[in-house]
């Protein structure tokens, strides 16, 4: 999981942007291909939380 800023979340706040997620929601990524000259690859995934758990 990332932050705003593309870094890797630590396993405490990871836990807690989990623990703070209820029901499902709608996930947007977006990724950029290195070798892309600034383009953008989106991808919608409908993701439901459990228990802390992304399933």
């Amino acid at each position: 999981m990332l932050d705003d800023f593309g870094s890797e979340l630590d396993p405490a706040r990871r836990m807690a942007v989990l623990a703070g997620l209820r029901g499902s929601m709608q996930v947007l990524i977006t990724a950029t291909h290195p070798r892309d000259l600034g383009g953008e690859a989106r991808f919608d995934l409908s993701a439901e939380i459990r228990h802390g758990t992304l399933v």
